[in-house]
């Protein structure tokens, strides 16, 4: 039906009436284009399976069935009771059409064309109850900690403390409770590890340069210049190390007697840099120890206590904070450093330079030179 109707639509055929278009355009029939021909099927014949259809099918309405997906409502059927939902399945192959297609005898006669078997939609499933839980009487305690080793203050803690009026003592009090302040010399040694245990070789040494300023090397006279290369692995019972300019021209090659080697930096802005370290945070001032241990040949960084703040506190804790947050932050820092001196069993260092101790990296920014003492 659909196929005749177009047909006679497009071929300029007779008119199509209101009911014999929404037949053709909005109803599909089991009839194949071109299995009937167009004489065989007359006006009347039109007309009266558009009305059968219409009675058949009667009016279509979207619908919620007991949850957020549309559904369809048909009329009732002849038993009176509402009728199930049809089946949704694949449409059928092209044999099936042809099976389902009346004959033109049964056509002619006005037949009625069957309608898919009905089928009834599933049950909804209901979402259960759900109890309210009930709250014990009493306090709740939350435990919390940040990175690494998770201990001391807490950075925003001090900020907030700060920004209500607390002074650095009052904050590093809260926090450190049945402590008291004492005074402790800027230059106290500290011992920082910055290139973990390895195995240098003459393919593939310790390299470090000299950064800002002329740097030495202990056991060689002279001074450095500024950006000249040094390379240092193990030969024999020590080290050998070879110097070159910034050009790339040889200056010192030799070997010394012990693996322990010290590379110093100049005056400030004077630095030393690791560059075997992995990463950008590889810039150090006073002095770099080279030394072999029985882990492997590890670099650390030698300096006094302040120097070493310097590198902390602007790795802890924003320069942009307030001055007293700032100032606990640098006696927690210089507490945690010297707690680590004391107690510490690593082999030629004391602190690391991560989050496991506290993070260190000597940046070359104008806020590292922010001290509080």
């Amino acid at each position: 039906m659909v196929g005749t109707l177009h047909e006679r639509m497009v071929s300029g055929g007779p008119s199509v009436g209101p009911k014999e278009w929404m037949a053709g355009s909005g109803t599909t029939l089991g009839v194949r284009p071109g299995t009937i021909r167009r004489s065989s099927i007359g006006p009347a014949l039109a007309g009266t399976l558009a009305v059968l259809l219409v009675l058949g099918l009667g009016p279509v309405a979207p619908v919620l069935a007991g949850g957020p997906w549309p559904a369809q409502s048909f009329p009732p059927a002849p038993g009176g009771s509402p009728s199930a939902s049809p089946s949704l399945g694949p449409s059928p192959s092209p044999s099936a059409w042809a099976s389902a297609s009346p004959s033109p005898a049964a056509s002619a006669a006005g037949s009625a064309v069957p309608l898919p078997t009905p089928r009834a939609l599933p049950s909804p499933s209901l979402i259960a109850p759900v109890s309210p839980i009930p709250v014990q009487p009493g306090s709740v305690t939350f435990y919390g900690r940040g990175y690494g080793h998770g201990l001391g203050m807490s950075q925003y803690g001090a900020r907030g403390r700060s920004l209500a009026g607390q002074p650095a003592a009052a904050i590093v009090a809260h926090y450190y409770q049945g402590t008291t302040l004492a005074v402790l010399s800027p230059t106290a040694p500290v011992r920082v590890l910055v290139l973990a245990p390895g195995s240098p070789t003459a393919a593939s040494p310790i390299v470090l340069h000299g950064r800002g300023a002329p740097f030495t090397i202990d056991g060689i006279s002279g001074a450095f210049p500024i950006g000249a290369r040094a390379a240092v692995w193990r030969s024999g019972n020590g080290f050998a190390i070879q110097v070159s300019s910034a050009t790339g021209v040889g200056l010192v090659k030799t070997v010394s007697n012990v693996a322990d080697l010290r590379i110093r930096s100049g005056a400030d802005p004077g630095r030393i840099q690791v560059d075997s370290k992995p990463g950008n945070l590889d810039t150090y001032r006073a002095t770099i120890r080279i030394l072999a241990t029985s882990n492997g040949v590890i670099a650390v960084n030698e300096l006094g206590m302040d120097l070493y703040l310097r590198g902390v506190v602007p790795a802890e804790m924003p320069a942009s904070w307030p001055i007293e947050a700032l100032k606990a932050q640098a006696i927690a820092a210089r507490t945690f450093a010297l707690f680590r001196k004391a107690h510490q069993n690593h082999d030629g260092y004391d602190l690391d330079s991560d989050v496991m101790d506290q993070m260190f990296v000597n940046p070359l920014k104008p806020e590292d030179k922010l001290m509080a003492n």
